[in-house]
């Protein structure tokens, strides 16, 4: 029987180690489409990983097709207003 739990909650460890994803808070997360409706500015800024790290802002550029994926856009100079 201990076995059975010693086995069951190995299992469950494993499990739920391999299928996180991390999850970002953003304290600013703007978008905007281009005036030609064929891509999608996004403008965000969330903390940094640790107590006095800085904080994660950017400006990327995607097509109106394709999901916002932080740092996977093309990366622009400035923000939206």
């Amino acid at each position: 029987m201990i076995r059975i739990l010693y086995l069951f909650l190995i299992t469950v460890l494993f499990s739920s180690c391999s299928e996180q994803k991390e999850v970002y808070e953003y304290y600013r997360f703007g978008k905007q489409i281009t005036p030609s409706g064929k891509f999608v500015i996004y403008d965000y800024a969330r903390y940094g990983p640790m107590a006095f790290s800085s904080d994660i802002s950017n400006t990327e550029l995607f097509r109106i097709d394709e999901e916002f994926k932080e740092g996977e856009g093309q990366e622009i100079d400035g923000s939206i207003s």
